[in-house]
């Protein structure tokens, strides 16, 4: 149902996506919040963000996030915020808002599809909004954020490791 909704956001109108801006503060961005605490317990919040690898997941995610859906959840957000300044200054001037999305920006293996959603959300929420592009920009620069992005690229290569994925990087010369 979720994923119907925001394939029909990409028809609405300006009022239509702010209403649903207004439920995506309200609703979404908070449980996107909560399925990521439940994915990483006890080391990540938007308030603080810490990620280590050492607290086993939640086991409550799994159901939680085959329920929510994070992936449609995204989707609405961008479907919501895109080419609507009323729903980008929104999400921006939402308390921890774009650091909940920027937080499902990283490749999961067990969300394949998660990074892609939540790369267009950041689209639709910096798409003609400068203010948005200095804020993400500003917030991707502190060190807080840092810590997290690397803390994640390790988890991530973590979870490659145990479930038998390797990549290797082949640099090819020329232009």
């Amino acid at each position: 149902a979720c994923a119907s909704l925001a394939a029909s956001l990409q028809e609405a109108d300006q009022d239509e996506r702010w209403r649903w801006a207004v439920f995506c503060v309200t609703w979404v961005v908070p449980t996107l919040e909560a399925l990521h605490v439940l994915r990483f317990p006890g080391v990540y919040s938007a308030a603080s963000p810490v990620l280590t690898t050492e607290a086993p997941q939640d086991p409550r995610y799994e159901d939680a996030a085959s329920f929510l859906q994070p992936v449609a959840l995204l989707r609405l957000v961008a479907n919501a915020t895109f080419d609507c300044p009323l729903s980008q200054e929104l999400l921006r001037t939402t308390p921890n808002a774009l650091a909940i999305l920027l937080s499902h920006c990283f490749a999961d293996i067990q969300a394949p599809l998660q990074r892609e959603a939540a790369v267009f959300v950041v689209r639709a929420l910096t798409d003609g909004c400068s203010e948005n592009q200095e804020a993400i920009k500003e917030l991707l620069q502190s060190t807080d954020f840092q810590k997290v992005a690397e803390q994640t690229k390790t988890f991530a290569e973590d979870l490659s490791a145990e479930a038998g994925i390797t990549a290797t990087v082949i640099e090819r010369g020329g232009a």
